[in-house]
């Protein structure tokens, strides 16, 4: 799966497509909408393509780091989810993203954290 394949949200990924051709990755980007319109796999594709090493402005599927991050072993993509019964992010989780935020990436050209909800 790319960008391109993101369904009834060409508007994004044309923009996505833009940010990543031209090189100006923004320090952080909120996915906004109801549940359900593939906020989270727009996420994962955005990273994908953002640290592929084939393809230029989407991710090619077929090297080894989008096959990490697909398999969601990529070190230098991170996907943080609530926990708990209160559904928020502990304040270890924090500490620990502020001190990977601070490290170059590992394997990849950006170092990538997804905060679901």
């Amino acid at each position: 799966m790319s960008l391109s394949d993101i369904q009834d949200q060409h508007v994004a990924t044309r923009l996505l497509r833009n940010v990543i051709v031209r090189g100006r990755v923004p320090n952080g980007l909120l996915f906004y909408g109801p549940a359900g319109i593939g906020k989270h796999a727009t996420a994962l594709e955005l990273a994908k393509a953002i640290n592929c090493i084939e393809s230029r402005d989407d991710a090619c599927g077929v090297c080894l780091s989008c096959r990490k991050t697909c398999s969601g072993s990529h070190p230098d993509v991170k996907v943080i989810v609530p926990s708990g019964k209160t559904r928020a992010i502990n304040v270890e989780t924090v500490d620990f993203m502020n001190e990977l935020a601070a490290y170059r990436p590992f394997e990849g050209l950006w170092r990538i954290f997804i905060i679901e909800d």
